[in-house]
């Protein structure tokens, strides 16, 4: 009976043992089909942890928090870090659509742990954690990965330290390079604004793009521009003096298309707007007249819309001729009548834009938009082929992305990840982005 006693309680025994081995296998198991969770990087400045390499230098503690059950996993921890490029990272044009020699994307310096003169990662004992030492100010992408055999996730923030020195809008026209070109090739002018709000222009916000300045080549405007905020651009061949302030392009004024708008009418037919150039009429008889005018009557605060003729007909000898020549439209003179008398031809460009023609003597005129005709560009030399002649281009810096402005051109900055900055106690807080 004893030993029959014992051998019981031997039996018990293995079982309540053999019990604890399936909960502990059944509990590992569960943790190790937890799926990763990374909840956030925290970032905390520490003093006197590295030697100064320079005055700005400051050192940060960064720390990974995961979920409970990912401690207790097999994952390994890597952490990456990138200094970031002040440049628009959508909307830009493909590089496909511009020739070898123009401007392209620079390749971001990522993923090492040492960048000369920006930052210095190490990594600790512990792979949750990390310590950085930036040298330079700037905007820093911090990434955390966690992965397993199953999985890997990533977790990343943006981290600005300091005043970046942000870069400046610089403008161009979409036309080919003029190896001969001279100031006074070029005539007219842009009309250009930028905000990062909503707020309401007014005319001092309002720059003017010479031609004469631009050129050919690419225009610093002066306009410094955070590409981490998103911005507005407005562009115009004339501003129209009302309260708010509007800038208008030829018939995509930006008011209301009743208070400034640009006209034509030919042969005493019905009013058209304006929105392309130049205007081709063919054959057409004798007396016919064509009308250019602006309507409403607001003054304009700046501008000058530029037309040039150019007519092909029969002059009183019977012969073929080519006759050109130019007027302005402006406050002053805001309608103008031209009588086309036997001719079967007439191109008419229009704009506060333009350039002499090589090996003519008349302008071709367009708004910020560019014309609709490809004889000025036969060979297509222009940077970018899929965008009309003479549109506006732009970008941030001398090495940024170019991207189409037009008459407006509008930045959303679509970043969804936390961008930390420092407050006046020198803590890193969340920035918040209205």
């Amino acid at each position: 009976m004893y030993y029959m006693k014992r051998f019981f309680n031997y039996k018990i025994l293995i079982y309540i043992i053999f019990a604890f081995i399936i909960i502990g296998c059944s509990s590992d198991q569960t943790n190790e089909e937890a799926p990763i969770v990374i909840h956030e990087i925290s970032v905390n400045q520490v003093l006197n942890r590295a030697p100064k390499e320079n005055d700005f230098q400051i050192e940060i503690e960064l720390l990974g928090t995961v979920n409970e059950e990912n401690l207790e996993q097999d994952i390994q921890y890597e952490w990456f870090i990138e200094y970031l490029k002040l440049d628009i990272t959508d909307n830009s044009l493909s590089a496909q659509s511009i020739k070898e020699d123009a401007t392209g994307d620079i390749e971001l310096n990522n993923i090492e742990i040492y960048l000369e003169g920006c930052y210095f990662l190490e990594i600790s004992k512990n792979p949750l954690s990390a310590m950085l030492s930036i040298y330079k100010p700037g905007y820093y992408k911090i990434t955390m990965q966690a992965s397993n055999i199953n999985e890997t996730k990533e977790y990343s923030i943006i981290l600005k330290t300091g005043d970046p020195i942000l870069p400046t809008l610089n403008v161009k026209v979409n036309i080919p390079k003029m190896e001969k070109a001279k100031p006074n090739d070029f005539k007219g002018e842009f009309y250009l604004a930028f905000n990062n709000t909503k707020d309401k222009l007014k005319v001092k916000d309002i720059i003017g793009l010479n031609a004469k300045e631009i050129i050919d080549d690419w225009y610093d405007t002066g306009y410094s521009i955070d590409p981490f905020l998103s911005f507005n651009i407005q562009t115009g061949t004339h501003v129209l003096d009302s309260k708010p302030i509007y800038l208008c392009s030829l018939g995509n004024c930006i008011a209301p298309i009743q208070f400034d708008d640009i006209v034509y009418s030919f042969e005493g037919k019905e009013k058209k707007s304006i929105t392309f150039s130049p205007i081709v009429l063919r054959d057409f008889g004798k007396n016919n007249t064509f009308t250019i005018a602006k309507m409403g009557d607001k003054k304009w605060a700046k501008g000058n819309i530029f037309i040039s003729y150019l007519i092909w007909g029969i002059n009183e000898d019977k012969k073929d001729e080519f006759i050109f020549f130019e007027k302005t439209l402006n406050n002053e003179n805001n309608s103008i009548d031209t009588n086309f008398n036997n001719k079967y031809l007439a191109k008419i460009f229009i704009g506060s834009f333009g350039h002499r023609v090589n090996l003519n003597e008349y302008y071709v005129y367009f708004g910020p938009e560019g014309t609709d005709t490809e004889e000025l560009d036969p060979k297509n030399n222009r940077d970018y082929t899929g965008l009309p002649y003479g549109y506006l281009l732009g970008k941030l810096g001398k090495d940024g992305n170019v991207f189409p402005i037009g008459s407006t051109y509008s930045y959303i900055h679509n970043n969804s990840l936390k961008i930390y900055i420092q407050d006046e106690d020198n803590n890193f807080i969340v920035e918040e982005i209205e």
